[in-house]
Protein backbone atom coordinates (compact mmCIF):
# COMPACT_ATOMS: atom_id res chain seq x y z
CA UNK A 1 0.00 0.00 0.00
CA UNK A 2 1.37 3.22 -0.94
CA UNK A 3 0.33 6.62 1.16
CA UNK A 4 0.68 9.78 0.17
CA UNK A 5 0.27 12.40 2.66
CA UNK A 6 -0.09 16.33 2.20
CA UNK A 7 0.37 18.61 4.95
CA UNK A 8 1.30 22.41 5.00
CA UNK A 9 0.58 24.33 8.38
CA UNK A 10 2.28 24.08 11.78
CA UNK A 11 -1.41 22.35 13.37
CA UNK A 12 -1.11 20.07 10.30
CA UNK A 13 2.69 18.74 11.37
CA UNK A 14 1.87 18.49 15.14
CA UNK A 15 -1.17 16.70 14.55
CA UNK A 16 0.04 14.19 11.93
CA UNK A 17 2.86 13.50 13.37
CA UNK A 18 2.46 10.29 15.27
CA UNK A 19 0.35 9.09 11.88
CA UNK A 20 3.88 10.33 9.81
CA UNK A 21 5.69 8.04 11.85
CA UNK A 22 3.58 4.90 11.68
CA UNK A 23 3.24 5.41 8.12
CA UNK A 24 7.08 5.49 7.51
CA UNK A 25 7.15 2.20 8.97
CA UNK A 26 4.24 0.19 7.69
CA UNK A 27 4.00 0.76 4.47
CA UNK A 28 5.30 2.72 1.31
CA UNK A 29 5.31 6.63 2.33
CA UNK A 30 5.50 9.52 0.55
CA UNK A 31 5.10 12.85 2.85
CA UNK A 32 4.57 16.40 0.67
CA UNK A 33 4.31 19.74 2.19
CA UNK A 34 2.53 22.38 0.66
CA UNK A 35 4.64 25.18 1.96
CA UNK A 36 1.54 27.10 3.19
CA UNK A 37 3.44 27.63 6.34
CA UNK A 38 7.13 28.21 5.68
CA UNK A 39 8.65 30.34 8.31
CA UNK A 40 11.32 28.41 10.55
CA UNK A 41 9.23 29.16 13.66
CA UNK A 42 6.04 28.01 12.05
CA UNK A 43 7.22 24.94 10.41
CA UNK A 44 11.09 23.75 10.32
CA UNK A 45 11.66 23.83 13.76
CA UNK A 46 8.20 22.05 14.37
CA UNK A 47 9.40 18.75 12.59
CA UNK A 48 12.45 19.61 14.76
CA UNK A 49 10.97 19.65 18.07
CA UNK A 50 8.47 16.48 17.60
CA UNK A 51 11.83 14.44 15.71
CA UNK A 52 9.79 13.99 12.73
CA UNK A 53 11.88 13.54 9.34
CA UNK A 54 11.85 15.96 6.36
CA UNK A 55 9.24 16.03 3.49
CA UNK A 56 9.78 14.07 -0.08
CA UNK A 57 8.97 17.41 -1.50
CA UNK A 58 7.68 21.01 -0.86
CA UNK A 59 5.28 22.95 -2.97
CA UNK A 60 6.60 26.63 -2.17
CA UNK A 61 3.59 27.48 -2.52
CA UNK A 62 4.07 30.30 -0.08
CA UNK A 63 2.16 33.23 0.99
CA UNK A 64 -0.90 34.25 -1.61
CA UNK A 65 -4.74 35.07 -1.26
CA UNK A 66 -6.27 32.20 -0.91
CA UNK A 67 -8.09 31.92 -4.05
CA UNK A 68 -4.41 32.03 -6.01
CA UNK A 69 -2.75 29.48 -2.59
CA UNK A 70 -5.53 27.24 -3.48
CA UNK A 71 -5.41 26.78 -6.85
CA UNK A 72 -1.47 26.47 -6.70
CA UNK A 73 -1.31 23.25 -4.15
CA UNK A 74 -4.41 21.69 -6.84
CA UNK A 75 -1.86 22.11 -10.18
CA UNK A 76 1.40 21.20 -8.25
CA UNK A 77 0.02 18.31 -5.69
CA UNK A 78 -1.57 16.87 -8.99
CA UNK A 79 1.97 16.53 -10.51
CA UNK A 80 2.90 14.60 -7.26
CA UNK A 81 -0.48 12.65 -7.66
CA UNK A 82 1.04 11.54 -11.45
CA UNK A 83 4.92 11.00 -10.39
CA UNK A 84 3.71 8.98 -6.76
CA UNK A 85 0.40 7.20 -8.02
CA UNK A 86 -0.91 6.28 -4.84
CA UNK A 87 -3.08 4.22 -3.19
CA UNK A 88 -4.47 6.67 -0.78
CA UNK A 89 -4.05 10.38 -0.07
CA UNK A 90 -4.43 11.52 3.81
CA UNK A 91 -5.15 14.85 4.44
CA UNK A 92 -5.54 16.72 8.26
CA UNK A 93 -7.97 19.16 9.46
CA UNK A 94 -9.56 22.30 7.80
CA UNK A 95 -6.66 24.64 6.08
CA UNK A 96 -5.98 25.60 2.03
CA UNK A 97 -3.33 22.61 1.56
CA UNK A 98 -6.26 20.22 2.71
CA UNK A 99 -8.85 21.55 0.61
CA UNK A 100 -6.33 22.19 -2.08
CA UNK A 101 -5.50 18.72 -1.50
CA UNK A 102 -8.48 16.86 -1.63
CA UNK A 103 -9.91 18.72 -4.99
CA UNK A 104 -6.69 17.49 -7.05
CA UNK A 105 -7.40 13.81 -5.45
CA UNK A 106 -10.87 13.82 -6.24
CA UNK A 107 -10.40 15.11 -9.69
CA UNK A 108 -7.44 13.00 -10.51
CA UNK A 109 -7.92 11.22 -13.85
CA UNK A 110 -7.50 7.88 -11.45
CA UNK A 111 -11.13 7.46 -9.60
CA UNK A 112 -9.54 4.23 -7.50
CA UNK A 113 -7.68 6.60 -4.93
CA UNK A 114 -8.62 6.93 -1.52
CA UNK A 115 -9.07 10.25 0.38
CA UNK A 116 -8.61 9.77 3.99
CA UNK A 117 -9.95 12.56 6.48
CA UNK A 118 -8.54 13.15 9.41
CA UNK A 119 -10.33 15.00 12.21
CA UNK A 120 -13.29 15.02 9.89
CA UNK A 121 -16.78 16.48 11.15
CA UNK A 122 -15.31 19.62 13.46
CA UNK A 123 -18.40 22.21 12.71
CA UNK A 124 -18.52 25.65 14.70
CA UNK A 125 -21.73 26.40 12.86
CA UNK A 126 -20.01 29.56 11.11
CA UNK A 127 -20.97 28.83 7.77
CA UNK A 128 -18.63 31.86 5.85
CA UNK A 129 -15.78 30.92 8.75
CA UNK A 130 -13.02 30.08 5.23
CA UNK A 131 -12.01 27.37 8.09
CA UNK A 132 -15.62 25.75 7.82
CA UNK A 133 -16.26 26.12 4.04
CA UNK A 134 -13.11 23.83 3.53
CA UNK A 135 -13.99 20.94 6.14
CA UNK A 136 -17.95 20.58 4.80
CA UNK A 137 -16.09 20.39 0.97
CA UNK A 138 -12.73 17.78 2.01
CA UNK A 139 -16.06 15.85 4.41
CA UNK A 140 -17.82 15.67 0.94
CA UNK A 141 -15.16 14.14 -1.09
CA UNK A 142 -13.40 11.90 1.16
CA UNK A 143 -13.98 8.34 1.49
CA UNK A 144 -13.22 7.30 4.71
CA UNK A 145 -13.48 9.73 7.36
CA UNK A 146 -11.98 10.26 10.87
CA UNK A 147 -13.53 11.73 13.28
CA UNK A 148 -12.31 12.57 16.80
CA UNK A 149 -15.54 12.58 18.84
CA UNK A 150 -19.13 11.19 18.27
CA UNK A 151 -20.89 15.09 18.10
CA UNK A 152 -18.21 15.05 14.91
CA UNK A 153 -19.78 12.14 13.61
CA UNK A 154 -23.19 13.23 14.07
CA UNK A 155 -22.29 16.24 12.65
CA UNK A 156 -20.98 14.37 9.53
CA UNK A 157 -24.43 11.96 9.46
CA UNK A 158 -26.51 15.15 9.56
CA UNK A 159 -24.92 16.19 6.18
CA UNK A 160 -25.78 12.72 4.31
CA UNK A 161 -22.35 10.86 4.50
CA UNK A 162 -22.50 7.31 5.02
CA UNK A 163 -22.06 5.71 8.49
CA UNK A 164 -19.85 3.14 6.99
CA UNK A 165 -17.46 5.73 5.47
CA UNK A 166 -17.36 7.68 9.65
CA UNK A 167 -14.74 6.09 12.14
CA UNK A 168 -14.19 7.46 15.29
CA UNK A 169 -11.14 7.26 16.74
CA UNK A 170 -10.35 10.39 19.02
CA UNK A 171 -7.66 12.86 18.11
CA UNK A 172 -4.00 12.50 17.15
CA UNK A 173 -3.45 15.75 19.10
CA UNK A 174 -3.78 13.63 22.20
CA UNK A 175 -1.00 11.62 21.19
CA UNK A 176 1.12 14.45 19.99
CA UNK A 177 0.52 16.13 23.33
CA UNK A 178 1.55 13.40 25.39
CA UNK A 179 4.45 12.68 23.27
CA UNK A 180 5.80 16.33 23.74
CA UNK A 181 5.41 16.41 27.05
CA UNK A 182 7.18 13.85 27.66
CA UNK A 183 10.01 14.72 25.81
CA UNK A 184 10.42 17.96 28.00
CA UNK A 185 13.17 18.24 30.46
CA UNK A 186 12.50 18.74 34.43
CA UNK A 187 12.33 22.53 35.19
CA UNK A 188 12.47 23.39 31.43
CA UNK A 189 10.14 26.42 31.79
CA UNK A 190 12.12 28.12 34.28
CA UNK A 191 15.36 27.55 32.77
CA UNK A 192 14.25 28.14 29.55
CA UNK A 193 11.55 31.48 30.54
CA UNK A 194 12.80 32.50 33.87
CA UNK A 195 8.94 31.35 34.65
CA UNK A 196 7.31 29.75 37.42
CA UNK A 197 4.10 27.77 36.41
CA UNK A 198 0.72 29.06 37.49
CA UNK A 199 1.85 32.70 37.73
CA UNK A 200 1.23 33.89 34.10
CA UNK A 201 -0.57 33.42 31.23
CA UNK A 202 -0.49 33.12 27.30
CA UNK A 203 -2.30 34.66 24.72
CA UNK A 204 -2.55 33.81 20.86
CA UNK A 205 -4.53 35.82 18.35
CA UNK A 206 -4.40 35.25 14.56
CA UNK A 207 -7.62 34.20 12.73
CA UNK A 208 -8.86 36.01 9.89
CA UNK A 209 -11.62 36.97 11.75
CA UNK A 210 -9.95 38.26 14.61
CA UNK A 211 -7.20 40.23 13.16
CA UNK A 212 -8.24 40.93 9.86
CA UNK A 213 -11.18 43.65 11.16
CA UNK A 214 -9.51 46.65 12.74
CA UNK A 215 -12.52 46.83 15.33
CA UNK A 216 -12.45 43.46 16.45
CA UNK A 217 -8.18 43.49 16.53
CA UNK A 218 -8.46 47.30 18.39
CA UNK A 219 -10.75 45.27 21.09
CA UNK A 220 -8.46 42.32 21.64
CA UNK A 221 -5.48 44.56 22.15
CA UNK A 222 -6.84 46.50 24.26
CA UNK A 223 -7.75 44.23 26.82
CA UNK A 224 -4.17 42.63 26.23
CA UNK A 225 -2.79 45.66 26.84
CA UNK A 226 -4.89 45.65 30.60
CA UNK A 227 -4.28 42.51 31.39
CA UNK A 228 -0.53 42.51 30.60
CA UNK A 229 -0.66 45.73 33.17
CA UNK A 230 -1.11 43.62 36.02
CA UNK A 231 -0.49 40.24 34.90
CA UNK A 232 2.83 38.73 33.30
CA UNK A 233 1.27 37.84 29.57
CA UNK A 234 3.57 36.09 27.00
CA UNK A 235 2.44 36.81 23.61
CA UNK A 236 3.90 34.82 20.51
CA UNK A 237 2.93 36.75 17.83
CA UNK A 238 1.78 35.24 14.51
CA UNK A 239 3.08 36.79 11.64
CA UNK A 240 -0.52 37.61 10.10
CA UNK A 241 -1.39 38.95 13.40
CA UNK A 242 2.14 41.25 12.95
CA UNK A 243 2.13 42.43 9.84
CA UNK A 244 -2.02 43.80 11.10
CA UNK A 245 -0.64 45.24 13.80
CA UNK A 246 1.85 47.14 12.09
CA UNK A 247 -1.58 47.90 9.51
CA UNK A 248 -3.54 49.17 11.88
CA UNK A 249 -0.98 50.90 13.69
CA UNK A 250 -2.01 49.23 17.49
CA UNK A 251 0.37 48.54 19.51
CA UNK A 252 0.80 45.53 22.16
CA UNK A 253 2.06 47.63 25.32
CA UNK A 254 1.11 46.13 29.02
CA UNK A 255 4.10 46.36 31.95
CA UNK A 256 4.39 42.90 32.19
CA UNK A 257 3.37 41.95 28.78
CA UNK A 258 6.44 39.90 27.03
CA UNK A 259 6.21 40.15 23.02
CA UNK A 260 7.69 36.93 21.55
CA UNK A 261 8.03 35.66 18.14
CA UNK A 262 6.22 32.75 17.18
CA UNK A 263 7.74 29.57 19.12
CA UNK A 264 8.22 26.00 18.26
CA UNK A 265 6.05 23.16 19.44
CA UNK A 266 8.45 22.30 22.55
CA UNK A 267 8.41 25.81 24.13
CA UNK A 268 5.13 26.49 23.31
CA UNK A 269 3.55 22.99 25.33
CA UNK A 270 5.94 24.22 28.28
CA UNK A 271 4.42 27.81 28.33
CA UNK A 272 0.98 26.82 28.34
CA UNK A 273 1.34 23.59 30.02
CA UNK A 274 2.97 26.00 32.95
CA UNK A 275 0.14 28.82 32.37
CA UNK A 276 -2.57 29.35 35.03
CA UNK A 277 -5.02 30.31 31.83
CA UNK A 278 -4.48 30.64 27.83
CA UNK A 279 -6.32 32.92 25.60
CA UNK A 280 -6.94 32.13 22.11
CA UNK A 281 -8.71 32.01 19.14
CA UNK A 282 -6.78 28.94 18.05
CA UNK A 283 -8.69 25.55 17.47
CA UNK A 284 -5.66 23.37 17.99
CA UNK A 285 -4.60 25.08 21.41
CA UNK A 286 -7.96 24.89 22.64
CA UNK A 287 -7.65 21.34 22.85
CA UNK A 288 -3.90 21.05 23.64
CA UNK A 289 -4.27 23.35 26.48
CA UNK A 290 -6.98 21.33 27.93
CA UNK A 291 -5.11 17.95 27.26
CA UNK A 292 -2.06 19.89 29.34
CA UNK A 293 -5.14 20.86 31.73
CA UNK A 294 -4.64 24.88 31.35
CA UNK A 295 -8.09 26.74 31.12
CA UNK A 296 -8.94 28.85 28.11
CA UNK A 297 -10.76 32.05 27.13
CA UNK A 298 -11.71 31.38 23.55
CA UNK A 299 -11.79 33.96 21.40
CA UNK A 300 -14.04 33.39 19.06
CA UNK A 301 -18.12 33.70 18.33
CA UNK A 302 -18.25 29.79 18.26
CA UNK A 303 -15.94 26.62 18.37
CA UNK A 304 -15.99 23.52 16.97
CA UNK A 305 -14.18 22.48 20.45
CA UNK A 306 -17.82 22.42 22.32
CA UNK A 307 -17.01 20.00 24.47
CA UNK A 308 -15.10 21.93 26.45
CA UNK A 309 -16.98 24.84 26.87
CA UNK A 310 -20.12 22.62 27.93
CA UNK A 311 -17.94 20.92 30.60
CA UNK A 312 -16.76 24.45 31.80
CA UNK A 313 -13.48 24.08 31.51
CA UNK A 314 -12.99 27.01 28.89
CA UNK A 315 -15.14 29.82 28.25
CA UNK A 316 -16.28 31.58 25.03
CA UNK A 317 -15.97 35.24 24.55
CA UNK A 318 -16.40 37.01 21.55
CA UNK A 319 -13.89 39.55 20.99
CA UNK A 320 -16.21 42.16 19.36
CA UNK A 321 -19.29 41.16 21.88
CA UNK A 322 -17.67 39.61 25.48
CA UNK A 323 -15.85 41.31 27.85
CA UNK A 324 -12.78 39.51 27.23
CA UNK A 325 -10.65 41.16 30.54
CA UNK A 326 -13.32 40.23 32.96
CA UNK A 327 -13.62 36.22 31.52
CA UNK A 328 -9.85 36.45 31.96
CA UNK A 329 -10.27 37.73 35.58
CA UNK A 330 -13.02 35.04 36.53
CA UNK A 331 -10.34 32.58 35.61
CA UNK A 332 -7.66 34.00 37.25
CA UNK A 333 -8.74 34.12 40.44
CA UNK A 334 -11.21 30.69 40.46
CA UNK A 335 -9.59 27.43 38.87
CA UNK A 336 -12.28 26.27 36.34
CA UNK A 337 -13.61 22.66 36.94
CA UNK A 338 -11.81 19.28 36.00
CA UNK A 339 -12.67 18.48 32.90
CA UNK A 340 -12.09 14.03 31.57
CA UNK A 341 -9.59 14.30 29.08
CA UNK A 342 -8.69 10.71 28.10
CA UNK A 343 -5.36 9.54 27.78
CA UNK A 344 -3.09 8.31 25.27
CA UNK A 345 -4.69 5.60 23.67
CA UNK A 346 -3.14 2.51 22.99
CA UNK A 347 -2.70 4.25 19.85
CA UNK A 348 -4.72 6.55 18.31
CA UNK A 349 -3.00 6.25 15.17
CA UNK A 350 -2.46 2.85 15.04
CA UNK A 351 -6.39 2.35 14.81
CA UNK A 352 -6.44 4.50 11.83
CA UNK A 353 -3.67 3.21 9.85
CA UNK A 354 -5.77 -0.83 10.50
CA UNK A 355 -8.90 0.70 9.04
CA UNK A 356 -7.20 2.26 6.01
CA UNK A 357 -5.16 -0.96 5.68
CA UNK A 358 -8.76 -3.35 5.92
CA UNK A 359 -10.02 -1.21 3.52
CA UNK A 360 -7.60 -1.04 0.74
CA UNK A 361 -7.69 -4.59 0.89
CA UNK A 362 -10.86 -5.09 0.56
Amino acid sequence: MKILTIIGTRPEIIKMAPLIDLFDKQCDHILIHSGQHYSRNMDEIIFEDLQLRKPDRNLQVGSLSSGKQIAAIIERFEECLEEYQPDVVVLQGDTNTTLGGAIASAKYIRDDITLVHIEAGARSGLRKQVEEINRKIVDQLSDLLFAANPRDRENLLKEGISDSRIFVTGNTVIESSYRMAELLPDNYINERFNLIPDTYCVATFHRQESVDSKSILKKIVEAMNIIGNKTKLIIPVHPRTAKKLDEFNLILKGKKMEIVQPLGYKDMISLVQGARVCLTDSGGLQEEAAILGTPVVVLREKTEHEKYINSGFNLLCPPNEGDIVSTFIKFWQSPSPSVHIPSSHPSIAGGIYSIIQAYIDG
